[in-house]
């Protein structure tokens, strides 16, 4: 006799569900802003995850790491004990959540986003408007009731996530722990436990916190959907560029409309995708993620150094703004992209203004010139080259050695590695003596002044204006080759040293060192008559200028004149106090005499400068056979 099968009981689509109040905004970007308000009780907590909760979240792309991490000394020191005192009352505006549809199997946030589908449903005798992503979640309301909406989704393939209050809400997370330890009951018995001891009005189990869930939908002018983290991205954006202000390499990372954010987006894009490569795959020449202070680390809102970094994001972005492209939208800039009459991108110069296909169209341009040639540049020029290649074998011996070397290596780079558990302590040991071992790296590779902002100030500056003198006519990636073997010639003949024998302890006085060899002209703008001046004229003296720039000697003269303006400003000063004694009652006499001398004792430094100048043009023309040319 057979036995019927047991009837399968469906599970339900969605097994968890909030209520709250609808609302919607206009549209921009063809995507729409859609929300519920509402607050909730401190067991949901453990149903609204951070960001750095989500599995792979710390490998995605440079452009999708909008959230900054837990500043944790932040949420023990100020928001922990402003949530805990009994002497302040509390209030703090919504969390700001949105829902991420996820991939069942494993857990990472799912690529394009599901479209909506847009239908009606009866329930309870009402009328439900529905806007929903189906399997992951939907928005529903009372049609004619917006007062009266809910939440629905399916907690096996959609999480609840904090893009906005992520410190309010670890502070509120830890101090829910705290709680459960000290009433030893668990989140999911909180209801029970107020039904067996007594309630105490005002505890932490009274307390309903705000919170607004936001998602997106597409309109009908977008062709195809959108990924999910653009999505969220764009709420991101939102909140903090007109709410309130991140630091500033996030404010550059989230930053769509301007070209020089992107083309700093896109060259930490370069070393984060390339570190993301298998080891036997991966292009160890790339400059490596480590190489910048990408991820703007703040602990109790002070900026925190990377250990490895050399730059930041924000000294990226100004080496694009000031010295390679320009402006935004200006003319420097549109030759720099070699944007023609008839490029889409005219128009987008004409109004000043990037939206989402413009700013794509900016992406594929610099990708495919200037991005590789500033590669190019920092991966090749001496110092850093043997920096990175000191970086790549470091992570050879970490990423071959145990299992917590590997996490140890990992959190350096990409900030988590949340494979590490409960191995904390070790990793964290693992680390500090990795930091011990790159900070011997760093000083073993990069002296002064490449250690230095001003150093890599000069080397960018002249970058950018010898090919802008040269009309930009050679290919980007030519002209980095040529620039980058020339500088290398200066670096190793000793241009930029000091000391006994150094070629730039003789002519950089007053260029970026003074008479008691204390930086100068350090500062964003002083390298185009300073340092960018005098790399410009050393490099500008090897072969290709000749074929390049027929009109080389005048710019020769030009940077010449740029260059003594500087070192007669640095010249005045150091005058300044044995001519004062001579002119005691100052005015128009003691200036006029620290001007007659300063510009004698500059003037014989550029002439000497000038002199080592042919010497070097002559030598160089020797080594590629076209001397007497």
């Amino acid at each position: 006799m057979s036995i019927a099968p047991l009837p399968v009981v469906p599970k339900p689509l969605y097994n968890e569900s909030l209520r709250g109040v609808y609302g919607e905004f206009g549209s921009g970007n063809n995507l729409q802003a859609i929300y519920l308000q509402t607050a909730v009780k401190p067991q949901y907590l453990d149903k609204i995850s951070l960001i750095s909760d989500i599995p792979g979240s710390e490998r995605w792309s440079v452009r999708d790491l909008f959230q900054r991490e837990v500043d944790t000394e932040r949420v023990t020191n100020s928001l922990l004990p402003y949530l805990e005192s009994r002497d302040k009352i509390k209030f703090f505006n919504p969390l700001t959540l949105t829902v991420l549809p996820i991939d069942q199997q494993t857990g990472a946030v799912l690529g394009q986003m599901p479209r909506v589908a847009e239908s009606s449903m009866e329930e309870d005798g009402h009328k439900w408007t529905v806007r929903e992503r189906r399997r992951y979640y939907r928005v529903r309301w009372i049609e004619g009731r917006h007062e009266y909406a809910q939440l629905d989704w399916n907690n096996e393939q959609s999480r609840i996530v904090a893009i906005d209050g992520q410190h309010r809400l670890a502070a509120l997370k830890r101090m829910q722990r705290r709680w459960q330890k000290v009433h030893g009951v668990l989140s999911g018995d909180l209801d029970e436990a107020l039904g067996e001891k007594p309630k105490v009005r005002g505890s932490f189990l009274d307390w309903r916190i705000p919170v607004v869930i936001v998602t997106f939908r597409a309109t009908t002018g977008r062709r195809e959907p959108p990924s999910v983290l653009e999505v969220v991205r764009s709420i991101f954006v939102y909140i903090n560029t007109e709410a309130h202000k991140v630091g500033e390499a996030r404010e550059i990372l989230l930053n769509d409309e301007s070209a020089n954010a992107l083309a700093a987006q896109e060259l930490l894009e370069r070393s984060h995708s390339n570190d993301l490569e298998p080891r036997d795959t991966r292009r160890r020449g790339r400059v490596p993620l480590l190489f910048f202070d990408w991820r703007g680390q703040e602990r109790d809102r002070e900026a925190v150094p990377a250990p490895a970094a050399v730059k930041t994001v924000g000294e990226v972005h100004m080496w694009f703004e000031e010295y390679v492209l320009g402006e935004d939208f200006s003319q420097d800039q549109e030759m720099a992209l070699g944007v023609s009459p008839g490029d889409p991108l005219k128009g987008a110069f004409f109004a000043r203004s990037l939206d989402y296909a413009t700013s794509k169209l900016v992406r594929e341009q610099m990708q495919e010139s200037v991005l590789p040639a500033v590669s190019h540049v920092l991966e090749t020029f001496l110092p850093y080259s043997e920096y990175i290649a000191g970086l790549r074998r470091l992570e050879e011996v970490y990423d071959c050695g145990n299992d917590l070397q590997g996490y140890a290596f990992d959190r350096l780079r990409f900030g988590n590695s949340q494979e590490i558990g409960g191995n904390k302590e070790h990793v964290d040991d693992i680390e500090r003596r990795l930091h011990v071992e790159i900070e011997k790296l760093k000083k073993a590779c990069l002296r002064s002044p490449i250690d230095l902002d001003v150093g890599m100030r000069g080397v960018m500056q002249s970058f950018g204006d010898l090919i802008f003198e040269f009309g930009y006519e050679p290919e980007w990636m030519e002209y980095a080759m040529w620039f980058t073997d020339a500088l290398n010639v200066v670096y190793a003949d000793g241009w930029l040293e000091r000391g006994r024998g150094k070629k730039g302890g003789k002519y950089l006085r007053h260029v970026i060192w003074d008479q008691n060899d204390k930086i100068v002209n350090y500062r964003r703008q002083h390298a185009k008559n300073a340092l960018g001046a005098y790399l410009s004229l050393l490099i500008g003296e090897t072969v290709p200028p000749r074929d390049w720039c027929p009109e080389w000697p005048t710019v020769r003269a030009g940077l010449l004149d740029r260059l003594e303006s500087t070192v007669i400003r640095g010249y005045k000063k150091e005058v300044h106090a044995q001519l004062k004694e001579q002119f005691p009652n100052g005015g128009r006499e003691l200036n006029e005499a620290k001007k007659k001398e300063a510009e004698k004792l500059a003037g014989r430094q550029i002439r000497r400068f000038e002199r080592a100048l042919e010497q070097f043009a002559s030598r160089e023309d020797a080594a590629t056979g076209r001397g007497g040319s």
